[in-house]
């Protein structure tokens, strides 16, 4: 059996996270690894890093691409050549340092942010040459990717009627994560009841032009996850539920936030009123951060009877208002 060259890049590591912000960027290193069965000699040998927006657009399905950074490496460029001996491994070491900017990678069904190494090597008087690729991850840390929308808990009252509280362990979870939704309500008038509470896992993504930035190309959202739970026999118009809301172990677009391609995650809510005989409906939506590796501690959730109990509408008027009445 006819022993096959070894032709590799070698890297400390697979996945590199980004600064904070765009000051602060990457380095990577590793080397090329080249070990011939049998003496030969080689014309060109060297090593390319790019990183590539790619996506369809809505309107014919075609893919526009662009390679918005790239650098490369010439370990062996000669009309000359290189002779090496077989079964004598040829090291080549290499340090790349990646600007903050870049954006982090993506996967989704119509697009794509891709980053890999690709080796190469020209050879004198072989019918074939040698190539290798491999893919690097860049990510962004989870604290970049929150503001002040993403919270844990909301508590609110709907038309004076119903108030209710939410709240969920932490915004940031990572596929194949379970968490549960808790939710505490109370009807505050009569004849008013509440029947349903319902939760969407839904994810939005925005793809923009290649060639413009500013140009969205395409824009959709879909559900990944939902769970619902019944309220009708809720004694005294006041219950407690908890619903378990699971993240798809297979889903391969995480949170990003570039002008390429933007990806983000939410908990839609919706609790089903019986308002005097008609069908009403509280929407209500927790962003939440799907990453590949949770940073942050995630606070436990307060025990389920211990579930602070929803506002009195009294308690969320203004104080000059209450002495009014």
């Amino acid at each position: 059996m006819t022993r096959k060259p070894q032709f590799d890049i070698v890297l400390q590591k697979d996945t590199y996270y980004k600064g904070l912000d765009n000051s602060i960027g990457v380095t990577i290193q590793g080397y090329l690894r080249f070990m011939p069965t049998s003496k030969i000699k080689i014309k060109k040998l060297y090593l390319e890093f790019e990183g590539k927006h790619a996506v369809e657009t809505a309107k014919d399905f075609r893919q526009k691409e662009e390679t918005f950074f790239q650098h490369r490496w010439d370990f062996v460029d000669s009309e000359y050549g290189e002779l090496l001996e077989g079964g004598k491994e040829k090291k080549l070491n290499f340090t790349l340092s990646l600007p903050g900017d870049l954006p982090e990678s993506v996967e989704a069904d119509c697009g794509s942010i891709q980053y890999k190494f690709k080796a190469y090597t020209d050879i004198y008087n072989r019918y074939f040459n040698l190539k290798k690729e491999t893919p690097i991850f860049l990510r962004r840390h989870t604290s970049a990717l929150l503001d002040e929308h993403y919270i844990t808990e909301v508590a609110n009252v709907w038309r004076e009627a119903v108030s209710y509280y939410l709240c969920i362990p932490s915004v940031e979870v990572a596929p194949g994560d379970q968490f549960a939704l808790k939710v505490h309500h109370r009807v505050l008038k009569d004849m008013i009841r509440v029947l349903l509470v319902a939760c969407i896992l839904k994810e939005h993504i925005v793809y923009y032009s290649p060639s413009d930035p500013n140009i969205v190309v395409r824009e959709h959202e879909t559900s990944l996850d939902t769970a619902f739970a019944w309220c009708q026999e809720d004694h005294m118009g006041e219950g407690k539920r908890s619903i378990d809301i699971r993240i798809p172990s297979t889903i391969k677009s995480l949170d990003s936030r570039n002008k390429r391609i933007e990806v983000t995650h939410r908990l839609h809510v919706r609790i089903d009123i019986d308002w005097h005989g008609r069908l009403e409906n509280i929407h209500i939506d927790l962003p939440v951060a799907i990453v590949s590796q949770i940073e942050g501690t995630v606070e436990e959730l307060p025990d389920y009877n211990a579930l602070p109990c929803p506002p009195t509408y009294e308690e969320l008027l203004p104080r000059h208002h209450l002495i009014a009445l």
